[in-house]
C-alpha cells in the first residue's frame, strides 16, 4: 500500500511580527494546518480578552491569505488552559478545539483519553494540570488532551521540559515510549508539542525526525496528520482498508 503522508506539522502562530505572518502563509499554502496561540505571549485574563485576542488573530491571518474557516485550533500560552473563559472565546470566534490541556493523570496506557467534546458539563475529574477547568457545556467544541511525557523518571508537560534529553537517542526514546502507550493501549491520538527551541537544537531535531520516519516505516496502521484531520476521523471513522478514500486525508 502506498501511504500518502499528509502535512505532519501544525503551526501555532504568533502573528505580531511580519515574518511570522509570512511564514504562516507559506506553510498554509503548502497544506499545513495553522492554529493560533497569542498576540504577545500574554494569557488573556477573562472571556472578553479571549474573544478580543482570538478575533484579532483570525483577522490578521485572514488579511494575509490564511482563511478564517481553516484556522480552528487554539493553544493557550505556556499551556495555561483558559477554561470556561477560553471556550467562550473559542465558541464566539468560530474555533473548533483547544489543545492546551496538559495532564499527568491521563498519561498511562490504560487511561489515555480520546479527544472529547464539551456537549455536556465536563466531569470533575477531567482537569488540566495548568490553568483553569471548563465547568460549562460547549456543544460541538472539542478538547484535545496533552498527556505528559516521562523520561529518566522526570514527568514533563512538553519535550523541552525534559531537560535530561541530551542526545538524538534520548529524544527518539522519549517519543517512542510515549507513542507506544497510545498504540498498545486505546489507540488514542499521540500528540507532539514542539516549540522553536526544541527544533532549533540539532540533536533533538534529528531525534524527532528519526522517530517520525520510524513510525511511518514501521506502522502501516499509523498516520501522521494534523489535529483537525484527527478530529475529522473521530467524527466520521472509517476502517484502515478504506482510509485512502477518506476525503479529509486526501493529498
Amino acid at each position: 500500500m502506498t501511504r500518502c503522508v499528509l502535512p505532519d506539522c501544525r503551526c501555532w502562530d504568533d502573528p505580531v511580527h511580519p515574518g511570522d505572518i509570512e511564514l504562516a502563509e507559506a506553510l498554509y499554502d503548502k497544506g499545513h494546518e495553522i492554529g493560533v496561540h497569542s498576540l504577545d505571549g500574554t494569557i488573556p485574563a477573562d472571556d472578553q480578552e479571549w474573544i478580543a485576542v482570538l478575533k484579532e488573530l483570525h483577522t490578521k491571518l485572514d488579511k494575509n491569505g490564511v482563511k478564517t474557516k481553516d484556522v480552528v485550533g487554539v493553544r493557550a500560552p505556556e499551556l495555561f488552559m483558559g477554561g470556561t473563559e477560553e471556550f467562550i472565546g473559542i465558541g464566539d470566534e468560530g474555533f473548533l478545539y483547544d489543545a492546551s490541556c496538559a495532564t499527568s493523570k491521563y498519561m498511562e496506557e490504560n487511561n489515555l483519553l480520546w479527544p472529547y467534546t464539551y456537549d455536556v458539563i465536563p466531569k470533575a475529574e477531567v482537569k488540566c494540570d495548568i490553568g483553569k477547568s471548563v465547568d460549562k457545556a460547549f456543544p460541538g467544541l472539542w478538547q484535545i488532551l496533552i498527556p505528559d511525557l516521562i523520561f529518566n523518571g522526570t514527568i514533563c508537560a512538553t519535550p523541552q521540559a525534559c531537560t535530561s534529553v541530551t542526545t538524538k537517542r534520548d529524544a527518539f526514546d522519549m517519543f517512542y515510549d510515549s507513542f507506544a502507550k497510545h498504540y498498545e493501549g486505546q489507540r488514542s491520538p499521540f500528540v507532539l508539542v514542539l516549540n522553536p527551541s526544541w527544533v532549533k537544537d540539532k540533536v533533538k531535531r534529528e531525534g524527532t525526525i528519526e522517530f517520525l520516519e520510524y513510525i511511518r516505516a514501521a506502522f502501516e496502521d499509523t498516520w501522521i496528520v494534523t489535529a483537525r484531520q484527527a478530529l475529522q476521523w473521530v467524527q466520521d471513522p472509517v476502517p484502515q482498508s478504506n482510509i485512502t478514500q477518506f476525503q479529509p486525508w486526501q493529498c
